[in-house]
């Protein structure tokens, strides 16, 4: 019997890690695919874990079987077991409400505060964190104290380059000033005491953390309905010890909702200060009004908004509005914007070189029946006043001669639109056929994102008339 021949051994295939990494970030946006991955190895799991942990959201907000503190305890245990986990959590949202009304029950954020120190003091590479209101407003000095002082220590890191405030009540904001490294900031309705401590606090010159990065200037600034916490930051700025600097802001954002006379006031010191390096800004609505307000409760649209001739370097421009403002004069920004356009260029061209204009037909109340707009579509597709100036005023060269793009932007948001294709194309077509002058620069987007009303339409013409 001849003798059997030598057994070859088995060479295992070894999916090179580049690979893998590649096919992990294909799919970092697939919460589903991302858990099924982390199974199937330890040079799996590490890739997916940096994007599961990615962004924590701690809020009452959320759908989910379990109340904010039961899961945030459970994070707790999490990465107090995996201290590795730490470093993948880049983004932190923490969401609450408070009361100081005995018959109400405490909000989480007051019955469990140890917790939100502990994870708070183990999130050491956090780059982006937002602390916001809940089902209520969030009321700063009812929160424990020692939450208070472990929260600001946590957004003024030097690490902590993004920072976002909303529905915040009576916040003392003057410690800001002197964040060593903000880079974005957003005050969303945010408000502070009147008797803002003064002078600042110098930090220690040999504070180790603070000499881990260099400061860096502010670029990027959203703000709606905080007069008050505004007006304090620009005159806090002065100060020499301060280092936030919002002069130097080259991205801003800014909520037309709620523009009152204290936020008018504001406005008159900012931009003549503020906006002199900013090239991308967005005029927003800030929020919806409450249904019972509009429209005769809420501040008219206020103009200096688009005051153009401080905002040297402007390249891109985007303007949002919802559709029930546009019936109302005081409240539609439109026509104000083209005043500003010819009342700017009448001396000087502006640089801009991109400018999207996007209304939303939604309904104010989205707890009532979405209501058929497509009457009303179709109405404001024939609006040559709106199409024609749009074309009047963008389409000299000599104003405009950097513009390279124009967006308009339909999005249809809980409500009812029952046109075929055929009839959005003739809409769109309507709209374009008021604009020669631009031809080859505009473009008209419509979109429906909420397939279980309607069908989406979502089509982009092609940069011509």
């Amino acid at each position: 019997m001849p003798p059997s021949p030598p057994a070859v051994a088995t060479q295992c295939f070894v999916f090179p890690q580049e690979l893998v990494d590649m096919v992990i970030d294909e799919v970092q946006d697939d919460l589903s695919s991302l858990k099924t991955f982390g199974l199937v190895g330890s040079r799996w799991s590490q890739r997916t874990r940096e994007y599961l942990f990615k962004n924590v959201e701690l809020s009452e907000l959320l759908i989910h079987p379990l109340d904010p503190a039961t899961r945030c305890k459970q994070l707790l245990q999490i990465l107090e077991i995996k201290p590795q986990l730490c470093r993948s959590v880049q983004c932190l949202t923490i969401s609450g409400a408070t009361t100081d009304d005995s018959r109400d029950a405490l909000g989480w954020l007051q019955t469990c505060p140890d917790d939100v120190i502990k994870v708070l003091s183990l999130l050491r590479d956090v780059r982006e964190f937002a602390l916001t209101e809940g089902m209520k407003h969030l009321d700063w000095p009812s929160l424990p104290l020692p939450l208070q002082v472990a929260l600001y220590s946590f957004m003024l890191r030097p690490n902590v380059v993004d920072l976002s405030l909303s529905g915040v009540a009576f916040m003392e904001v003057i410690p800001l000033l002197q964040h060593p490294s903000l880079r974005q900031l957003r005050l969303h309705i945010v408000s502070t005491d009147d008797d803002a401590f003064f002078p600042l606090n110098e930090r220690p010159k040999n504070d180790p953390e603070a000499n881990e990065l260099a400061p860096a200037a502010l670029q990027k600034l959203s703000f709606c309905a905080s007069g008050y916490t505004l007006d304090l930051l620009l005159a806090g700025m002065k100060d020499p010890q301060a280092t936030l600097d919002l002069s130097q802001i080259t991205e801003l954002e800014v909520g037309s909702l709620y523009f009152d006379e204290i936020m008018e006031e504001v406005w008159e010191k900012f931009y003549p200060v503020c906006c002199q390096n900013v090239e991308r800004y967005v005029v927003s609505p800030g929020g919806a009004p409450p249904p019972s307000y509009f429209p005769h409760d809420i501040p008219n649209f206020h103009v200096p908004l688009f005051a153009f001739d401080y905002f040297p370097k402007l390249k891109h421009l985007r303007v949002m509005l919802p559709s029930y403002y546009i019936p109302y004069a005081e409240h539609d920004p439109i026509p104000y914007l083209f005043d500003a356009f010819d009342i700017v260029t009448a001396s000087k061209p502006m640089p801009l070189e991109t400018f999207d204009l996007e209304i939303d037909f939604k309904d104010i109340d989205k707890d009532v029946e979405p209501t058929d707009i497509t009457e009303t579509v179709v109405e404001i597709g024939k609006r040559e006043e709106i199409w024609g100036r749009m074309n009047e005023i963008l389409g000299r060269r000599d104003a405009f001669p950097n513009l390279a793009t124009v967006s308009i932007h339909i999005t249809l948001t809980f409500c009812k639109f029952t046109e075929s294709d055929e009839e959005w194309d003739a809409i769109e077509n309507t709209i374009l056929a008021f604009m020669p002058n631009l031809q080859g620069k505009v473009s008209v987007w419509g979109f429906m994102p909420y397939v279980s009303i309607q069908k989406i339409y979502f089509k982009m013409n092609s940069f011509s008339c």
